[in-house]
């Protein structure tokens, strides 16, 4: 948008009628499309933002999450092992993943969820 008006201001320095009016027309066909296309932007961007949490579960329920995450309409992004522990004869992993969540679903709903799961140990926001 600074490059354009810029741009502009250059044309109508520069002087002449012709320059005025490409510059006229360059305005008003171009600024509006700039302002709905960065509206439109941020239409498609909101509700995609992408949470990080916390998440120690079960080594063997593994599968488990990740199917449920995809049935719940969950983007994984990314997910990082950060530790195994072992809790008497259960294996523990602790992991933190990026995810994005679909449209008409909180994080903490989200959280709610998983932390009904038994196998699910600890979850949070990270």
């Amino acid at each position: 948008m600074l490059w354009l008006v810029a741009a502009l201001g250059m044309m109508v320095g520069s002087g002449g009628t012709l320059t005025y009016i490409i510059a006229a027309i360059t305005a008003v066909v171009v600024l509006p499309t700039v302002i709905i296309s960065r509206r439109f932007g941020e239409k498609i961007s909101t509700g995609r933002r992408i949470y990080k949490i916390r998440i120690l579960f079960e080594e063997n329920c593994e599968k488990e999450l990740f199917e449920f995450f995809a049935t719940s309409g969950v983007t994984i992004r990314k997910s990082y092992f950060v530790n195994k522990i072992r809790e008497g004869k259960k294996e523990l992993k602790e992991s933190y993943i990026y995810l994005s969540l679909p449209k008409g679903m909180t994080l903490n709903e989200l959280l709610e969820k998983l932390s009904a799961y038994n196998e699910i140990y600890e979850v949070s926001e990270a």
